[in-house]
């Protein structure tokens, strides 16, 4: 499964919220082992391959409610699966990164998620 480098604005717009998202869960996680939402992990971990291919597809619409800020409207799986999603894909940017320093700098700031989501090849 690959996504493409070049998208609209509307394709990178789950991506970005995803990742500015799951990056401070990554951030927090690895600063005091755990999240807010310990919940999202277990089912994400779990389920984490079909997420994946879920995600990647569901890139086309510019609809969050099945990965962000869904609270109680998520039905039969945990709401907020969109914070997995970026955590791992900071996570995977972080392990393959040859400068890890500077790798968490650029997770602290933020300032290209779309750039970490291509660099960390989560879906690749």
């Amino acid at each position: 499964m690959k996504i493409p480098v070049i998208w609209g604005y509307f394709f990178r717009r789950k991506a970005t919220m995803s990742i500015l998202e799951g990056s401070a869960d990554f951030i927090c996680r690895e600063i005091i082992g755990t999240t807010i939402n310990p919940t999202i992990y277990e089912y994400g971990f779990e389920n984490e391959e079909e997420l994946k291919i879920e995600f990647a597809d569901d890139l086309k619409s510019n609809d969050f409610s099945g990965w962000l800020y869904n609270g109680t409207r998520s039905g039969e799986r945990p709401a907020d699966l969109g914070y997995f999603i970026g955590h791992q894909v900071c996570s995977t940017y972080l392990n393959g990164a040859s400068d890890c320093q500077k790798a968490k700098e650029q997770l602290l700031q933020c300032r290209n998620p779309w750039k970490i989501l291509v660099k960390s090849q989560y879906f690749y």
